[in-house]
């Protein structure tokens, strides 16, 4: 790879702190993406590079699933630390903070965390339809008069 500096460096690193196993778990145990890029002196889009590459991007969402855990545990931790608090701009922030963590990990880990998907019920009534049909085209016209006489001159 002589033209992927950063991506050597990377990868470097990673093997230097243990390896993918080593990057896999801090992942899954909810460490921001932002902050392991800034301890892996990268920026968050080489590492978001890196994560993803096909190699790697099914250990990538499988340690993102598991950190939909992590995330809900933290926000029942923010919550439990406003117990007592008063003041309602800091309540609020807590709620903000952890709704926010509930909502990422509802869309990360729907079976778990989300709600679950409303089913749609279609009733067709065939034979309404069929009459409306029935109604709505028009009937060929047939002249039913009669032709003209023919007068019979006698002579």
């Amino acid at each position: 790879m002589p033209g992927q500096p950063k991506a050597r460096a990377l990868r470097a690193l990673i093997t230097a702190k243990g390896g993918e196993a080593w990057l896999w778990d801090r992942i899954s145990s909810g460490d921001k993406m932002r902050e392991l890029a800034a301890s892996l002196s990268c920026s968050l889009g080489t590492l978001y590079a890196y994560v993803n590459h096909p190699s790697r991007s099914d250990a990538y969402k499988a340690a993102r699933l598991l950190s939909t855990h992590a995330m809900v545990e933290e926000a029942g931790d923010i919550v439990d630390a406003t117990e007592g608090e008063t003041e309602p701009a800091s309540v609020r922030s807590a709620e903000l903070r952890a709704g926010h963590r509930r909502w990422t990990a509802e869309r990360i880990n729907r079976p778990d965390y989300g709600q679950p998907t409303p089913q749609t019920n279609l009733t067709i009534n065939m034979a309404s339809l069929h009459l409306d049909t029935l109604k709505a085209t028009p009937l060929p016209s047939h002249d039913l008069s009669l032709p003209p006489a023919s007068h019979a001159s006698s002579e």
